[in-house]
Parts: C-alpha cells; sequence; structure tokens
C-alpha cells in the first residue's frame, strides 16, 4: 500500500508536469481533461473526463493520479450566473 501524499503536494507535482506539456497540449486539447500519472508524467487527455479518468486508471494502476482541465484554472466552475450579471 502506498503512504498518502498531502494533496498540495500532488498539486503541485501535477502542475510541473502540466508546464513540461503545456504548449503541446494548450495547441491540440484546449479545454478537454488530462489526467496526469504523477510517478512517470505520462498523462491521458480527451473531452470526456470520466472516460479520460478511467483510461488513467486503467494504464496506470496504484500509483498517484492528477486531474485537470486543459489551458484552464480549475477543471469545473460551481455556481451559475443569471441573466443580471451578463451572462
Amino acid at each position: 500500500m502506498v503512504a498518502p501524499t498531502p494533496t498540495s503536494l500532488l498539486a503541485a507535482r501535477a502542475h510541473a508536469a502540466y508546464e513540461t506539456v503545456r504548449a503541446k497540449l494548450e495547441s491540440a486539447h484546449s479545454g478537454e481533461f488530462v489526467v496526469f500519472n504523477l510517478d512517470t508524467n505520462e498523462y491521458e487527455v480527451g473531452p470526456d473526463d470520466l472516460a479520460v479518468s478511467r483510461r488513467a486508471k486503467l494504464r496506470f494502476p496504484n500509483v498517484p493520479l492528477f486531474a485537470m482541465r486543459v489551458g484552464r484554472r480549475t477543471a469545473y466552475r460551481l455556481g451559475f450566473r443569471t441573466a443580471a450579471s451578463g451572462a
């Protein structure tokens, strides 16, 4: 069993991995989801977050994975906009 790693360390590793392939991902996969294997920096990418996560879990069993959205600060947005807010 792998000892748990603090989330902030996993996030830092994921962002470092992302920076190494940022140009490649953003030019071809902007807005899609990417899941990194944090042990090797290999990744799966695609438009469907669940499908990408499942492929990554099958391809990289028993390793830390981290999902993010290509070209975005966050993978998801919570909340809503009303017509009055300019949506």
